[in-house]
């Protein structure tokens, strides 16, 4: 099975785990990578939607900018994805596009258009935000840090990979209040 297949069955069982029911919402936050966002599609259909992180976004909006004007030029493109105005935005961006001719790696703006394009349907801020739903993924991002690797990297020591799989496990566990669910499964 393909890892993002496995992914969102996994998604799927954590979700009837917390008692999803049929009128939940399934909001997905992630850098706008198809497999997070494909399993998530497929696994809760009408009742799920895919978020792109703002901040991946405007990682891309700030490499296109003018470069006389940096902060005037995404400035308004960041309120115009707040307001969830797709449209302003890419047509704001489409003149500003480097030549075809011009190789990737020289095209911030050609870039920023390709990956908002391709996710158009992933920028609706404005329903998360009257949602109250999140739009950054530092904080969860982050969380790794916190559960995982502040045991994981402690100096001197060392893990075979049986032992870190069931340690991570744990402290998952642990910091989502269930560690007696550890327990009962091995």
């Amino acid at each position: 099975m393909h890892e993002a297949t496995a992914t969102g069955l996994r998604w799927a069982q954590a979700a009837r785990a917390a008692r999803w029911a049929l009128n939940n919402q399934i909001h997905a936050l992630g850098d706008g990578a198809p497999w997070i966002a494909e399993p998530a599609r497929l696994q809760f259909r009408q009742q799920g939607r895919s978020t792109v992180d703002r901040f991946h976004v405007y990682e891309y909006l700030a490499a296109a900018p003018d470069p006389a004007n940096t902060k005037g030029f995404v400035a308004p493109l960041r309120e115009a994805l707040r307001a969830s105005d797709r449209p302003s935005v890419l047509a704001t961006l489409r003149p500003r596009s480097e030549h075809h001719e011009v190789p990737d790696q020289n095209a911030p703006v050609r870039a920023a258009l390709r990956y908002l394009e391709n996710r158009t349907d992933q920028l609706d801020y404005a329903r998360a935000l009257a949602l109250d739903l999140p739009r950054r993924s530092g904080l969860i991002e982050s969380g790794h840090r916190h559960v995982r690797q502040a045991r994981l990297k402690q100096a001197a020591a060392w893990w075979t990979e049986a032992n870190a799989r069931a340690l991570r496990q744990l402290r998952t566990l642990r910091a989502n209040l269930r560690r007696d669910d550890y327990w009962t499964r091995n």
